[in-house]
């Protein structure tokens, strides 16, 4: 999206320059032109100085609908993982990813420098995430099962990856953001060995 923005704002640009030189010569044809290429340029401007501020701060503004997606997934996963194993939780990401008919790209977070793990088997790619770097998402879901209730985190996003909260997933199959003091709580909790987390410390 960044490219699409900064490559439109310099094609207008040039447009922009180019029409100056005939301008003189059909003033009243290209005035129309000229405008055209104003506004399209301020607009791609104005997208992507906001893009990039968000970033500045911290905000990138797909990044959270990005997170929770990856979330659903891995919950859906996990689903098929228990389908297969008598509604056992799969005890670890390398279970989830070899059975549970999952990409590695789930399990990265856009706003971390975390890339995929690959490799040309999933057994492979599975290895990888022993390996830093390829595991943006922190899994809790070892010992639940399908009977565990639907408060219950199966996994959640440190609060690194965003600074101001991230993405929880429940054994229920949902995925709720969670403002930073909330998650920091809820990951106290989860240390604790409370999990589900114990009903109003998590506020």
């Amino acid at each position: 999206m960044r490219g699409v923005n900064y490559a439109t704002a310099t094609a207008t640009v040039a447009m922009w320059f180019a029409g100056r030189g005939q301008a003189a010569r059909f003033p009243r044809q290209h005035r129309w032109a000229r405008r055209v290429a104003a506004v399209v340029f301020f607009i791609g401007l104005l997208s992507g100085g906001a893009d990039f501020l968000g970033r500045l701060f911290g905000e990138d503004p797909h990044a959270r609908m990005r997170c929770l997606s990856n979330l659903r997934q891995i919950a859906q996963g996990v689903q098929i993982y228990a389908n297969d194993h008598r509604g056992q939780f799969p005890p670890t990401v390398e279970a989830l990813l070899v059975e549970g008919d999952l990409t590695s790209d789930v399990f990265v977070c856009y706003a971390t420098n975390d890339t995929r793990a690959d490799g040309p088997t999933t057994r492979a790619i599975a290895d990888q995430f022993a390996m830093p770097g390829h595991m943006s998402y922190v899994y809790t879901g070892r010992g639940l099962d399908v009977r565990s209730p639907p408060t219950a985190v199966l996994a959640y996003e440190p609060p690194a990856n965003h600074q101001t909260g991230g993405g929880v997933m429940f054994s229920d199959g949902h995925a709720e953001w969670l403002e930073a003091t909330r998650l920091t709580r809820l990951i106290d909790e989860l240390n604790a060995g409370h999990n589900p987390p114990r009903p109003g410390r998590v506020r």
